[in-house]
């Protein structure tokens, strides 16, 4: 018992019952676990997850992959079981182990949010602004918002040209619609606006938006 020994940011429960803890804990139950925690609530017996030193920073975020089941994590670390990883990893959810198709991806800056799309796209927002690309030097300027590929390919169409938003993301919750509608996106945190195509802004009280996942806004909610 005890629980954290330290502050719990994230709670994901899987397809089996377990529980994945995250937050800026280094032990659970008296045991040493750095960051993120996966157990089963009925016995409450820790898994060796994820496989090896863990992280070496706090972990705001967890979000499943709908199709493999796969973990992605963001926060505030530089490295996942002594790999390199900046604020995002994806981690396999049978075994642990860091997946490497997302080395390249990172930010910044702390991500707070985390979602993975019908596609497994993943989208993630924070205190950022800038996420790091593969193959290109320069990192793109995203405005705390972004979204890559499973492979981990920036999406320069939602997170560079649209939207941007002018302050940080705290929440991300992705929705499937029924009869192939798509994916939406509700983005919460200190927004007041998002940019759009050709710098028009569309201005709002700060508060919830709703972004649809080709990265238009949705005035039907939140505005």
């Amino acid at each position: 018992g005890g629980g954290a020994n330290n502050t719990v940011s994230a709670v994901l429960e899987q397809p089996d019952g377990k529980l994945g803890v995250a937050g800026s804990f280094t032990t659970f139950n008296g045991q040493a676990r750095n960051f993120l925690v996966r157990f089963d609530p009925a016995t409450l017996v820790l898994d060796t997850f994820p496989n090896g030193t863990g992280f070496n920073g706090p972990v705001r975020a967890l979000a499943r992959d709908p199709v493999t089941g796969d973990i992605v994590a963001g926060g505030t670390f530089t490295q996942v079981n002594g790999q390199a990883r900046t604020n995002l990893v994806r981690l396999s959810a049978l075994t642990g182990d860091v997946d490497g198709t997302l080395a390249a991806v990172g930010t910044d800056g702390t991500v707070l949010a985390v979602a993975v799309q019908s596609d497994r796209a993943i989208v993630f927002g924070g205190q950022f602004t800038h996420v790091n690309r593969p193959s290109v030097v320069l990192p793109a300027d995203v405005g705390y918002l972004a979204r890559v590929s499973s492979a981990g390919v920036l999406d320069l169409a939602f997170s560079v040209t649209t939207p941007k938003a002018n302050d940080f993301v705290n929440t991300l919750v992705g929705q499937t619609l029924p009869n192939s509608g798509g994916d939406r996106l509700l983005v919460g945190g200190m927004i007041a606006f998002f940019a759009k195509i050709a710098n028009e802004v569309l201005a709002d009280p700060p508060g919830d938006t709703v972004g649809r996942a080709n990265g238009n806004e949705s005035r039907s909610f939140g505005c």
